[in-house]
């Protein structure tokens, strides 16, 4: 076989190519091929891979796409600003709330949780559940009654979507709980994907925000305890032994890979509303007229546009971590 060389037949079948000669004892793993068919494939490989970087350079190049640089990033630690207050919805006073309990069953599902934890898990595994991601349907409603309905009929949502039906299940059971807005470092000069939106709740067993992404069914966890986003940053960063968990345990090694191709570079700039309860317009809290609190890392550019086009003229810009994870 000395004028042969061999390839993985799985990607020799990729590339779909015409089979030379197969070794009977290797077939189902390996082919074997002439020297100058080698140096063939890999010419066309070479391109392959050089045709992708090319692309995905230019995509950052030209802002049509995020950076997924990981930056280090830092936050004042100061005594909270008073004015910065929150308000969550309470179940019996809302009816959308009170509908979801009834048509939804979500008393039901978390029926037997031994702590607020598991009851977390149950609900933000069933709110994955229900539709798969589609990034481009806008269902243009913060009520989840109607993007629940919609699901029903075979419409998907983008992260948004499930951020408000997991933050509003969550405010259903009696739990203080927002949609955590992410944005990346570079969020007014990309033109796409700069942003993703989940959750917050408060676990009063653990005294602290943890967060939950319904669309990829994760909550993050160190050291047993769940975390808030900023707290993952920091972790990624440092390196530490974190996880990721949902109801059905520990993520899978691909699964964490697969989230972590996803996650980090979103972590830079995180907004949350004020007031999360369905009042009148002129009874929504608001702080110099602005209906939500961005938290930016300290020394970093106050952002004023979202990629490109949509202004945020809607937030109060505060540098310090204890502002934004106020008690409930």
């Amino acid at each position: 076989m000395k004028d042969f060389q061999y390839l993985p037949k799985g990607l020799y079948n990729l590339l779909n190519l015409k089979l030379d000669i197969v070794d009977a004892t290797f077939r189902k793993n390996i082919v074997f091929i002439s020297k100058f068919k080698y140096f063939k494939i890999m010419q066309k490989i070479s391109i392959l891979i050089i045709s992708l970087t090319i692309l995905n350079s230019c995509a950052t190049i030209f802002h049509i796409s995020p950076s997924k640089k990981i930056n280090v990033i830092q936050f004042a630690n100061m005594p909270r600003n008073e004015a910065y207050r929150f308000f969550y919805p309470n179940v019996e006073n809302d009816t959308i709330l009170q509908r979801l309990n009834i048509e939804y069953k979500i008393p039901e599902l978390v029926a037997g949780s031994k702590n607020e934890y598991e009851k977390v898990l149950r609900v933000l595994n069933w709110v994955r559940q229900q539709w798969e991601h589609n990034g481009w349907n806008n269902a243009k409603t913060n009520n989840p009654i109607e993007i629940l309905e919609r699901v029903k009929k075979g419409e998907k949502f983008r992260c948004v979507e499930y951020g408000i039906v997991l933050r509003n299940c969550l405010n259903a059971i009696g739990l203080p709980a927002r949609t955590l807005g992410l944005m990346t470092r570079d969020v007014e000069k990309t033109k796409y994907g700069a942003g993703h939106v989940l959750a917050e709740v408060w676990l009063n067993d653990y005294q602290k925000w943890v967060m939950v992404d319904a669309q990829f069914d994760a909550m993050p966890m160190l050291d047993n305890v769940p975390l808030n986003a900023v707290e993952l940053q920091s972790v990624i960063i440092e390196k530490k032994s974190f996880k990721f968990v949902n109801l059905k345990g520990d993520f899978s090694k691909s699964e964490t890979a697969n989230y972590m191709r996803f996650i980090p570079h979103y972590l830079y700039y995180f907004n949350s509303p004020f007031d999360s309860r369905r009042v009148k317009t002129e009874d929504v809290y608001k702080v110099n007229n602005k209906t939500h609190l961005l938290l930016v890392p300290k020394n970093a550019k106050n952002p004023s546009v979202f990629q490109r086009v949509y202004p945020i003229n809607y937030v109060e810009y505060t540098n310090n971590v204890a502002d934004f994870y106020a008690k409930p």
